[in-house]
């Protein structure tokens, strides 16, 4: 890592060279680089001498240099489809591909609603409607999603085999022909993606095979989703292609069968969930890319709406991540270390010309009213070392102590006596970890507070803040107030982030009214399942195997795992432990504290046990 002054003149250079972003034109070269030379480093040129060296001075970049990238994206792809095709093998193909019908849990049902769909509403022009099949009559797919049984019927409909061969062939030759002369990346990626659907449609696939390629699509697919996330958050290699096996231990794990997500939920009947799940990484991934390229914007309302209308529960989940963790996540400076980021090439081509006010405008543009992408606190000074091995030291002892008394009860028992309490002040040390390591928080007073209209704004958000503890002095009320002020004092907001949501989340809430409208105006006559809320907290949130749904027999293993790769991105300045570290945080309190209603608190749990595995 280079000195911070450095780091941030790079800030003020028109932009950087990111290889895992193949959707670039010449607006993205580096200051030094000419138009018509986008893929070239800074501070060099097209032109170089006899002795292979670009002519601005900074080294050739030669075919060498690119022989580690290459094999490093060739051993991640290997990996991850490994990871794929294990899952698929494990779900036994040959009965994935018999003409069978389906069963198991909530699965005959489910079986039922396509055709349904198909025969009765579809031939109406509707989504929705009233069926007598079950009961003494219920709304059909007013309260469940639809866009998986679409998939299904999408993938079953398909023209007589002599006809879909030269439809198909048709489709082959004409994208051939025609697809690699359009110049607009956009169109042609359009194009890719209207020629693969187009043979999926015409490719013959019986309703029962395509109902059970559906179901197992969101496991299969899964690895991929979090690689690219880990990816899209620049994790150096082999993070992601790791990521994408941490995710087997979900998929495979019989802790919980009914809370979706993993491999025993999916075969139950809640496919749609894992389907969804797998579409949340996949949003998270082109949000994170997005706020930092501007780009991206219509995969991200196309995915944000696909995971909503999948499931809706994969689908809060997605918005806690977006609203709560992303805005405040602690964010690395652009082009910070190495090639692969950016780094202008070392020596005169290098661009080390720009003054200390241009980098500061540029931390703002990038960054929003304080620069979210400083030099993490913990590594800028001896003091913010010891700090952070502090804090490590006291959370690891925590931990190491007895727990009994601890468990089996919705509350701790007052019994435990010596180093046990400890245990009870986990929860709060840990959260208190996870804001000040994992956000943006620096130890100081952000600049725009030190202003005349900032320091107001901060005076009377704290008179309110005691107002409102004067009135209600509950316990609660002054953590998360404490919190809120915390946060406004110390913590940056990413305004890159908050402006391409707030242009992606427009356009997904208006590709998912036609479902979601119906089902909010009706969700005062939905049914309650009367499931009621877990209260075990410790038992679930520590997975303990003896618990009947959300034990986990290999959870020393995970947990032990979880927490080193937590300290190691720490240490690593790891963006993406930062992110799943902040997740675990909230969804941990969400089960915890969320009310008995409607939406049941175990069902948060897969978001949980899925991040700390991963």
């Amino acid at each position: 890592m280079l000195p911070l002054d450095s780091e941030r003149s790079r800030l003020g250079q028109a932009g950087s060279r990111d290889p895992d972003n193949e959707f670039h034109d010449h607006t993205d070269a580096p200051a030094g680089a000419s138009d018509d030379s986008g893929d070239a480093p800074a501070g060099a040129s097209n032109e170089s001498d006899s002795d292979g060296e670009a002519s601005g001075g900074g080294p050739a970049l030669t075919a060498e240099i690119d022989i580690p990238n290459v094999w490093e994206r060739v051993a991640t792809w290997v990996i991850v489809a490994a990871c794929c095709g294990f899952v698929f093998y494990s779900l036994h193909p040959q009965l994935i591909l018999a003409n069978t019908t389906p069963t198991g849990g909530d699965m005959g049902a489910h079986v039922w609603g396509p055709p349904f769909l198909r025969d009765h509403l579809l031939p109406q022009f509707r989504l929705s409607g009233w069926t007598m099949d079950w009961y003494a009559g219920f709304p059909t797919y007013l309260f469940y999603m639809v866009v998986p049984s679409l998939i299904i019927l999408w993938l079953a409909a398909s023209p007589p085999i002599w006809l879909a061969v030269i439809l198909i062939a048709g489709v082959i030759i004409a994208g051939w022909r025609f697809i690699p002369s359009i110049k607009t990346p956009w169109v042609r990626h359009l194009a890719i993606g209207v020629a693969i659907f187009g043979v999926i449609l015409f490719t013959p696939v019986p309703y029962n095979i395509a109902f059970k390629l559906v179901v197992v699509s969101g496991l299969v697919t899964l690895p991929i989703a979090t690689c690219a996330l880990a990816k899209a958050l620049k994790a150096p290699f082999p993070i992601a292609p790791l990521v994408a096996v941490a995710t087997l231990p979900f998929i495979y794990d019989k802790g919980f069968t009914i809370l979706g997500g993993n491999g025993a939920s999916t075969m139950a009947g809640e496919f749609a969930f894992s389907i969804s799940l797998t579409l949340a990484f996949f949003y998270l991934a082109v949000l994170f890319k997005g706020a930092e390229t501007g780009r991206w914007r219509a995969p991200g309302a196309i995915l944000l709406a696909l995971t909503v209308l999948c499931h809706i529960i994969p689908a809060i989940f997605v918005v806690i991540v977006t609203v709560v963790v992303v805005p405040f996540l602690r964010h690395e400076a652009p082009g910070l270390t190495g090639p692969e980021r950016g780094e202008p090439a070392s020596g005169d081509g290098a661009a080390t010309d720009v003054e200390p006010a241009d980098a500061e405008l540029a931390d703002a543009v990038l960054t929003g009213v304080a620069p979210a992408t400083e030099e993490p606190w913990w590594s800028t000074s001896l003091a913010g070392k010891v700090a952070a091995v502090a804090i490590i030291a006291i959370l690891w002892l925590t931990l190491i102590v007895d727990r009994s008394g601890l468990y089996s009860t919705s509350s701790h028992t007052t019994s435990v006596t010596g180093l046990a309490r400890l245990q009870h002040y986990f929860p709060a040390l840990a959260t208190f970890a996870a804001l000040v390591f994992f956000t943006s928080f620096q130890p100081r007073v952000r600049n725009w507070l030190r202003t005349p209209l900032g320091s107001a704004f901060g005076i009377a958000v704290t008179i309110l803040y005691g107002g409102v503890v004067l009135v209600m002095p509950n316990w609660w009320a002054v953590v998360i107030g404490f919190v809120f002020l915390g946060g406004i004092y110390f913590v940056a907001i990413d305004l890159r982030s908050v402006g391409w949501v707030a242009a992606v989340g427009p356009p997904a809430a208006l590709l998912t009214a036609f479902w979601m409208l119906p089902f909010l105006s009706g969700s005062t006559y939905m049914n309650d399942m009367g499931w009621e809320k877990y209260t075990r907290y410790w038992d679930y949130l520590l997975a303990v195997p003896e618990i009947d749904s959300g034990g986990m027999p290999l959870r020393s293993i995970v947990f032990v795992a979880a927490g080193l790769g937590l300290v190691l991105s720490v240490l690593m300045k790891v963006r993406l432990g930062w992110l799943l570290g902040l997740i675990v945080m909230v969804f941990a309190w969400m089960f915890r504290f969320f009310p008995q209603y409607r939406l049941w608190n175990a069902r948060l749990l897969p978001f949980y046990f899925a991040t700390f595995t991963c």
